[in-house]
């Protein structure tokens, strides 16, 4: 039976990026703390009560992609701290590091939304979410997601169906068989991390009254239009009181690529930044633009973690 490879929450992330590099996706068990789990679930778990579930688009296709017994919602920088902290993952970074850097001067937070699907939510279409930009090239990685457990990810209750291995296919077009399917069975703070290549959706919630709930964070090169526009959803007065890196995920730094030209993002051809610290919004020590990667994170070691 196929499985989804699982590692322990101390797991480095040169072993994640392995599995994911064979497999196409990995499950961390643990990956994020209890109490920021807690955290997300308080600071999130009011707003999912009140949203109203299903699709706020017209388009058929779309109603079909968001269901219509799914709640989800966006702009989580601004509504969770403890997602602030989730940007800033060291092994998620790792990771992201890894698959998207080649292809890019820095990437950007492509989009962080909770979903919560409800009962007799049926099978999500299987897809792969790189799809999102047309055109797109099956030899190049787009973006990389996370999707963490909130709750218990069941086989009843909708955990992500996978089809393994499916981003080194060949043909873009093939559609997998019900034999090359698995599920994201994973307890709640396990984060499952998958290149933008693989296919996969959501599961069908088979149960009476179980409500599963997850975030998705990804992040896209940074050439590209991402999913979710920060620049509208956060005041620029919050953004200016963020790190660096923060802003720079969220698209509020100028991004370059690895040569002085082609930079994009830029007001009066100059890094945001400056423009920023005329109307005295950050300091005088912000610097325009930034070196990226940034310092590489530093995982503790297995021997000192407790």
């Amino acid at each position: 039976m196929l499985r989804i490879t699982t590692l322990p929450k101390d797991s480095t992330a040169d072993e994640a990026i392995a599995v994911i590099e064979r497999e196409g996706s990995v499950i961390v068990e643990d990956a994020v703390r209890g109490g920021l789990v807690h955290r997300l679930n308080e600071d999130l778990g009011p707003i999912a009560s009140s949203w109203s579930p299903g699709s706020r688009f017209d388009d058929e296709i779309m109603q079909m992609a968001h269901g219509k017994s799914t709640k989800r919602f966006t702009s989580l920088p601004v509504r969770s701290s403890a997602f602030l902290e989730m940007m800033g993952d060291a092994r998620v970074a790792a990771v992201a590091d890894h698959f998207l850097l080649p292809h890019c001067g820095s990437y950007c937070l492509n989009t962080g939304q909770l979903m919560e699907i409800g009962p007799g939510e049926p099978d999500q279409f299987l897809h792969r979410d790189d799809l999102n930009w047309p055109g797109s090239n099956p030899r190049l990685t787009y973006s990389v997601h996370t999707i963490t457990a909130l709750t218990d990810f069941t086989g009843d209750n909708g955990a992500t169906v996978v089809a393994p291995g499916s981003h080194l296919w060949e043909d873009p077009d093939r559609y997998p068989s019900g034999d090359e399917l698995t599920q994201a069975v994973m307890p709640a703070g396990s984060m499952l991390l998958y290149t933008g290549q693989l296919v996969h959706g959501a599961g069908e919630n088979r149960t009476q009254a179980e409500h599963r709930r997850a975030i998705e964070m990804s992040f896209a090169l940074g050439w590209l239009r991402t999913e979710e526009n920060h620049c509208l959803a956060i005041p620029l007065e919050t953004a200016c009181g963020w790190p660096e890196r923060i802003q720079m995920l969220l698209g509020f730094r100028g991004y370059e690529h690895r040569t002085p030209a082609g930079r994009l993002g830029l007001v009066d051809y100059a890094d945001p930044v400056l423009d920023l610290k005329r109307r005295g919004l950050v300091d005088n020590d912000a610097q325009p633009g930034g070196v990226w990667p940034l310092h590489q994170p530093q995982l503790v070691p297995r021997a000192e973690q407790t």
